[in-house]
């Protein structure tokens, strides 16, 4: 059977190799393909042994769990301290909708490359995740690794104009999407199931809207006091990590 390398991701709790059939106590390791997209889990060592060195970086996921949690937490802020970007009021007037002059080039196809994948093999569970545009460039990279120039143009155009309308659709809160859903999984996981009910709301209304109020954040942060009792490794999230962030009229109006 032939295997390929799909990307570094965080593993289910009860992961083993497909190789040598141990499980993999390590929250994160590498998932393969086989001949038929179906994908499977091993190690490093076992992935090196059977497929050889990528050829390529492989995509990582497990880095986007970073770009959601908080500096500190709110309540021990430094009131007098420099705002961010995100807090700024001028940022906002600064990041307007650019103008036929100031418009911002395609990004490169590897960024696109990287769209589609995130899109098509990590958001599996979020509504409106796979369009007909994204479902043929990924198609197309897994049957040749490439995309053709004319989808490749389509998406870029995408992903540009999402971007510039700040919709949850941009590159940048696809990240933020993924990154999310990983540690509110890991927040069900270490709550007893007949307590699940809120946090489960949580994650299903991520998948559905793309975004999170601060208000529903906040909420998280309060539970994660209990998880920290159980796993005192569980992060407090940042509160305005979709603020700004706008819906497209489709989002709303399908069910």
């Amino acid at each position: 059977m032939t295997w390929s390398y799909l990307r570094r991701d965080f593993l289910p709790s009860d992961a083993t190799c497909v190789f040598c059939h141990r499980p993999l106590h390590s929250e994160q390791g590498i998932v393969i393909a086989d001949g038929d997209g179906t994908e499977a889990f091993t190690g490093p060592s076992c992935a090196k042994k059977h497929l050889g060195q990528p050829e390529d970086r492989l995509l990582d996921v497990t880095s986007l769990a970073l770009l959601v949690v908080a500096d500190e937490p709110a309540a021990a802020a430094d009131p007098v301290s420099t705002p961010s970007q995100k807090s700024d009021p001028n940022y906002a007037a600064e990041s307007k909708t650019p103008t036929a002059t100031s418009r911002p080039p395609l990004p490169p196809l590897d960024a696109v490359v990287q769209y589609v994948r995130f899109r098509c093999e990590v958001m599996t569970d979020f509504k409106f995740a796979v369009s007909k545009t994204l479902k043929q460039a990924h198609d197309e990279y897994k049957a040749t690794g490439a995309i053709s120039e004319d989808v490749e143009k389509m998406v870029a155009g995408a992903m540009r104009n999402a971007t510039a309308d700040k919709t949850v659709l941009s590159p940048a809160n696809v990240k933020l999407c993924i990154g999310f859903e990983h540690w509110l999984k890991e927040a069900v996981q270490h709550t007893s199931v007949d307590r699940r009910e809120f946090l489960e709301s949580m994650l299903s209304t991520l998948r559905r809207y793309w975004s999170l109020s601060s208000g529903q954040v906040r909420a998280i942060n309060k539970w994660g006091e209990h998880i920290r009792k159980k796993n005192d490794d569980f992060p407090h999230l940042d509160e305005d990590v979709f603020a700004r962030v706008v819906l497209p009229d489709f989002m709303r109006r399908k069910p």
